[in-house]
């Protein structure tokens, strides 16, 4: 399928589908592209399992943008299947606990809680360590209150999962 002039991938856009469906089963929100919010929200947890070592979602490359990291190729691909195909996919069956729960736990705190996470994340791929990695994400979302950059902290303190290259 052909979206804007780049070729998109309807099985590895059903892949993700398939694992935010498995994070609904388990508890998630339901995921929608209806707007900014839902989109970034998808864009961030997309994030956290490509760097958990989700199979569909180390596919996606993301670079840093306004919100954080954002991958072009996924918001393509969540636009070409859409709302439906969202609903509609079978969960993923292949979805580790550990992975859902540390994900499920992450989207719970709230879409700023996200951004700031998975900023943080991104700063510390790019060979910094954590606290400096935190230092610079919270230095580039001013807008993301010392109360959350605290949480986000003592979250990555507490999910080892998180600090690990896998």
């Amino acid at each position: 399928m052909e979206r804007g002039g780049v070729l998109v991938s309807s099985r590895l856009g059903k892949a993700i589908a398939s694992e935010l469906r498995a994070l609904e089963s388990i508890g998630s929100r339901p995921f929608s592209i209806s707007t900014k919010d839902d989109r970034i929200r998808i864009q961030k947890i997309v994030y956290l399992l490509n760097r958990l070592g989700s199979t569909p979602a180390r596919r996606f490359r993301f670079d840093l943008y306004l919100h954080g990291p954002y991958s072009t190729e996924l918001a393509e691909e969540y636009y070409a299947l859409g709302n439906e195909a969202l609903r509609e996919t079978r969960p993923a069956t292949t979805l580790r606990p550990d992975v859902g729960r540390t994900v499920l736990e992450a989207d719970a705190l709230g879409i700023l809680f996200l951004e700031g996470l998975a900023t943080t994340l991104y700063f510390s791929d790019k060979s910094l360590h954590f606290g400096q990695a935190l230092d610079k994400a919270a230095a580039e979302k001013s807008h993301i209150t010392p109360g959350t950059w605290g949480e986000i902290r003592q979250f990555i303190v507490e999910h080892p999962l998180l600090t690990k290259r896998v």
